[in-house]
Formats: C-alpha cells, structure tokens, sequence
C-alpha cells in the first residue's frame, strides 16, 4: 500500500513541475501550431531523458532554464530510484491522470498542494487517512468522511484533502 501512494504521489508531483502545463491543455493535434515544438513535460520528459545516453541528456538539459533543470533533475533521480514496477505504475497513474477532466486534475494538483503545505505530522495523519479511505467502498468512504471521528480529528481543510485524494482512480 506504501509503495502505491508514493506512485501516486510521484503521478501527481511529475504533474506538478509543469503548472499550466500540456496536462490542461488538449491533445497537440488538436492545437493549432505557433512556432516551434515544446518539449514534452512532466513524467514524459522524465522517461526520455531517462532513455538517453549521459550525452544526449547533458545536451537537452543544457537547453533548460537553470530553474526548470534543477526541477528535472531531482524528478530523474527520484525516478532512477524507483524498481521497474514502480516506474510502471507510476507511467500507468500518470497516463490516467492526464485523461481526467482539467477540473479534476486541477483540484487533485490543489489537494496535493495543499497536503505539501501541512506540518509534517498532520501530512503523516492525512496519508494514513488517505490509506484508509482507499480500502473503502465509495459508500463506506463517504461515510467515513461524514463521521464525528474524522471531523474531530481532522480540519476541514484536511478532510477536502482526504476526499479528493481518496477518490484518485486505481491503477491495476
């Protein structure tokens, strides 16, 4: 279970070094051109540099703004890190993720924004939560969320944290 919420964690972190990125946006084919081809984003960007020899990296990270590279960067580490089931995974989750509506990718990327800013130990308590909560039908969960127990023991910013990462699809 661990190992799947820092899959989804990563999904959605990829997500996120490219706000207002090609995740809102339609399909390529579908926009019009203007000027010249942006590289892909986000985890697509990660798996390529990945696939390439230190060469052919070094020279596309060259062509980075220092900010964007450094992001890149600790994103490939991380990834490099992970096994081959989790890059998986994690390709699968992000995939899905960008065929939500933008509305539903933009309040998970809220959410996760959100989580990032807690204290440490209400972070903990939420991710346990959201562990929780995901074992649950969609009727035990709600019925969870709408609990005295949850209320009490979680704010009202928490538990808007709880319900739009608790309700993040499976990947199988």
């Amino acid at each position: 279970m661990r190992t799947m919420w820092q899959c989804v964690l990563l999904a959605v972190a990829f997500a996120l070094v490219a706000p207002g990125n090609a995740l809102s946006q339609p399909p390529a084919a579908m926009r019009p051109r203007k000027g010249p081809v942006r590289p892909p984003r986000g985890l697509t960007m990660v798996e390529r540099l990945n696939g390439m020899s230190p060469e052919e990296r070094q020279h596309t990270l060259d062509k980075v703004p220092p900010e964007r590279r450094a992001q890149l960067e600790r994103a490939l580490e991380r990834y490099q890190k992970l096994s081959p089931d989790q890059r998986n995974r994690l390709s699968q989750q992000f995939r899905g993720f960008q065929q939500l509506p933008p509305e539903q990718r933009e309040g998970i990327r809220q959410a996760f924004r959100q989580l990032s800013n807690l204290a440490p130990e209400r972070r903990r308590a939420v991710r346990r939560e959201i562990g929780k909560l995901r074992g649950l039908t969609l009727e035990e969960r709600q019925e969870r969320l709408d609990s005295d127990e949850t209320k009490q023991s979680f704010s009202s910013a928490e538990r808007v944290i709880l319900s739009r990462l608790a309700a993040l699809p499976e990947v199988d």
